[in-house]
């Protein structure tokens, strides 16, 4: 697998057009905490419901052409956006596990010159976050949060379909409202939250 000293960063297309603020504070975070990020030279995932259901080959393609690129750099993706995340972990898992898919798409992508090889891994953002640790993260808190309630949405994409996934407990996920634990605001429960 790919070194994970360095992430290549997808932000996508949604955040940076729509929701700039979440590629910016998301930045400043990993550069505060020593986690190393390079641009990914690809934005468009492409959308997991929507194109997938489209034109499944096309939509692998796309997606492997994302994988391929950070593949040549050695490095893990690290998504920002849900959706990306849940396309290209779902693009990587099929074709590391369907040899025909993999054989097809890799003849696509050949009239590119390039082989999806599957070496890297994709990771979400919580995951890397959570990965380092939220003990190790409230020694980077400068502003206290105590008293503060939060409600933790992690989006349907960021855990889903679980079996392949398995970024989080599917029904009851704990690493994002750990992540705001340790800022040392609270994170509470609600109806609509799983």
């Amino acid at each position: 697998m790919a070194k994970v000293d360095e992430f290549k960063m997808f932000a996508g297309c949604t955040i940076g057009n729509r929701i700039p603020f979440i590629e910016a504070s998301s930045r400043k975070v990993f550069e505060k905490l020593g986690i190393k990020t390079s641009d990914a030279a690809f934005a468009c995932c492409p959308d997991p419901v929507g194109f997938r259901a489209i034109d499944h080959t096309s939509w692998l393609a796309m997606g492997a052409r994302n994988l391929v690129l950070a593949e040549a750099e050695g490095k893990d993706i690290i998504s920002l956006c849900n959706g990306c995340f849940q396309t290209l972990k779902l693009v990587n898992s099929e074709l590391n596990n369907n040899d025909h898919e993999k054989e097809k798409i890799n003849e696509i992508l050949g009239k590119i010159g390039k082989k999806f090889v599957g070496s890297i891994n994709v990771k979400h953002f919580v995951e890397v976050l959570h990965d380092y640790g939220p003990e190790k993260i409230k020694e980077f808190v400068t502003h206290d949060f105590s008293g503060v309630k939060i409600a933790c949405h992690t989006g349907c994409h960021y855990n889903r379909p679980s079996e392949i996934i398995q970024t989080d407990d599917p029904m009851e996920p704990k690493k994002l409202r750990e992540l705001v634990a340790a800022t040392g605001a609270t994170p509470v429960e609600y109806e609509e939250e799983f």
